[in-house]
């Protein structure tokens, strides 16, 4: 992982940083993995990072991350609230999924996000 661009953003107090990602052998990496590995990668804390968009090259086995890096958490809650807290209760419930099935000994299912079925719209007939 190093960064390709670097940009500051002074009207939203933040760092727009695109960066690279090589993942040979393995599956594209989830957004908390990518805030892990780039808060080590640019010295600052996983609590300010968003990742704004996570992209695979087709039929290479890497990509690029555009992040965006805040200069304190309450900037990027005003910006990022309900999609970072969407993420986070995905990543927590995961998280206690894989704990619950390590107790039992078994390999945790993926957890499906539950979408409600829409009713079919009747078309009113027409002579």
């Amino acid at each position: 992982m190093k960064v390709l661009e670097e940009k500051k953003n002074d009207l939203l107090n933040r760092k727009e940083v695109k960066i690279s990602l090589e993942f040979a052998g393995q599956k594209t990496p989830s957004q908390v993995e990518v805030i892990k590995q780039a808060a080590g990668l640019l010295k600052t804390k996983e609590d300010l990072i968003y990742v704004d968009e996570i992209k695979q090259m087709f039929g290479n086995a890497s990509g690029y991350a555009n992040l965006f890096v805040y200069d304190t958490k309450a900037n990027l809650d005003k910006i990022h609230f309900i999609r970072r807290k969407k993420l986070l209760k995905a990543q927590r419930d995961k998280d206690l999924a894989d704990r619950k099935a390590a107790k039992e000994g078994k390999a945790a299912a993926p957890v499906e996000q539950k979408t409600e079925a829409k009713p079919a719209e009747k078309k009113a007939e027409t002579k």
